[in-house]
């Protein structure tokens, strides 16, 4: 967090406090769904270290491809999306793959009824 202070005379000016993002801290980063395990609504974080080309793609435990979703015009930052169409899944253990150039970060899921 910063804020900027201003000298004015006797008497000091404080603004509002805002949060930067350090861009050496951002990463390629699958954080997990929640909640785990899901009934109902799935949501899914993750986090890009910049703009470019990345792919998040959903997996059941046969190896089915479930969902396929281009991420990177998310930009740079943590963000969090609802998983679309989960509601017709079957119950049963998921895996997540985030893709960025070379880079993949993968973590499971239980969806329940």
């Amino acid at each position: 967090m910063y804020r900027v202070s201003v000298a004015d005379g006797p008497s000091m000016w404080h603004s509002d406090p805002i949060l930067v993002a350090d861009p050496a801290s951002l990463r390629l980063a699958l954080l997990g769904a929640r909640p785990n395990p899901a009934v109902g609504k799935i949501l899914l974080t993750f986090s890009l270290p910049g703009a470019g080309p990345a792919r998040l793609e959903i997996f059941d435990i046969c190896g089915r491809r479930c969902l396929s979703r281009d991420v990177g015009s998310f930009g740079p930052g943590k963000h969090s999306i609802p998983l679309e169409g989960s509601a017709a899944w079957r119950p049963g253990v998921y895996c997540a793959q985030l893709k960025r150039g070379g880079d993949t970060r993968t973590t499971r899921f239980v969806l329940m009824r």
